[in-house]
């Protein structure tokens, strides 16, 4: 996994940019649609911690795990860089991801996911 570049800030694009949260809600979106007993196999075979797995996905985690994101992210095809940033003068992370292209795939995932029903 090659993770996204922001060594140059130049490069740095706020449109680039997705939050720690929206990459949390996508995340947990994805490790829910496993069907029954299917994560704790995909967690081996990725050299996951399932345990982890289960308690992010249920809210179990309470501080903030960027790169367990950030390789969860790039599993599910989004490479990413995670970035620590103030906001509000406390710090949190943002995901820098390599191009629009992608930024709008993962916004139109995240969409999908957030206005499909819970059954």
């Amino acid at each position: 996994m090659q993770p996204v570049s922001f060594s140059s800030a130049t490069r740095l694009a706020p449109e680039l940019v997705i939050s720690y949260q929206d990459a949390l809600l996508f995340v947990k979106h994805r490790l829910t649609g496993f069907a029954h007993g299917m994560l704790k196999p995909w967690a081996l075979e990725h050299g996951m911690n399932y345990s982890m797995l289960v308690n992010l996905k249920n809210d179990k985690i309470h501080k903030q795990t960027p790169l367990l994101l950030q390789r969860l992210l790039g599993l599910f095809g989004f490479e990413t860089s995670p970035m620590r940033i103030q906001a509000d003068g406390v710090p949190t992370y943002v995901f820098l991801l390599k191009d629009k292209r992608t930024v709008k795939a993962f916004r139109q995932q995240l969409q999908f996911f957030d206005a499909t029903p819970n059954t």
